[in-house]
């Protein structure tokens, strides 16, 4: 989905999609693939992996091959992990990670709650911190009284209506 978006939006502002290339899951040979986007030469790489794992293996695959190309990605890529672990792999690799402030109470409450439960840190901690946070605030929507309709059945306008009065 993601890749689609990106394609249609890009293209909508002038871009041109030289390649448009899928995996299945636990592809290690990125060879293949490396040498059709070196052949090509595009001014940029948009890389969307499953995980970081296929992902390094994959900016690996391009830099061996001399692919020149920017490289762009989104978080999965760039997992705290992955460019602790793959930081000389990694560098030169654009892409964005979610801010969240991992001092906030909540915060902190989640990540100390979810380290204790599964004995790991989260891969994704913005991600699955702002899932938290987003299950509070239908709770809080709920206690408001806003989204329940005369019969107990949830009112998602009335919800809606309540979450954008959220400061």
């Amino acid at each position: 989905a993601l890749r689609e978006v990106f394609s249609q939006n890009f293209t909508q502002m002038g871009g041109k999609v030289l390649l448009s290339e899928t995996f299945a899951t636990g592809t290690t040979d990125f060879a293949t693939a490396s040498a059709k986007a070196k052949s090509l030469a595009p001014d940029v790489l948009y890389i969307l992996p499953q995980t970081s794992t296929p992902g390094v293996l994959l900016v690996k695959a391009l830099k061996a091959q001399g692919v020149k190309s920017k490289i762009l990605t989104a978080e999965v890529l760039l997992i705290r992990d992955a460019v602790a672990e793959q930081g000389k792999v990694l560098e030169g690799v654009t892409g964005i990670e979610t801010y969240f402030d991992e001092t906030r109470p909540q915060t902190k409450k989640f990540l100390e709650l979810y380290k204790k439960e599964y004995n790991l840190e989260p891969d994704y901690p913005a991600d699955i911190s702002g899932v938290y946070d987003f299950i509070y605030l239908i709770k809080a929507a709920y206690e408001a009284g806003a989204p329940l309709s005369g019969t107990g059945a949830t009112n998602t306008d009335e919800v809606a209506d309540w979450l954008y009065g959220v400061k």
